[in-house]
């Protein structure tokens, strides 16, 4: 039986409503050092 390969995409957008901005600029960069942690871990890309 051949090896099967699978990839699956999802595309995640964090948004609030009408956009509003209420993550600071200076704790940006934590939350995406913070998520990029998370998926590297598992072994996935962002």
């Amino acid at each position: 039986m051949p090896n099967t390969y699978t990839q699956i995409y999802i595309h995640y957008v964090f948004a609030t409503e009408v956009r509003s901005r209420l993550l600071a600029e200076e704790r940006q960069k934590e939350l995406y050092d913070y998520s990029a942690g998370i998926i590297k871990e598992l072994n996935c890309f962002l």
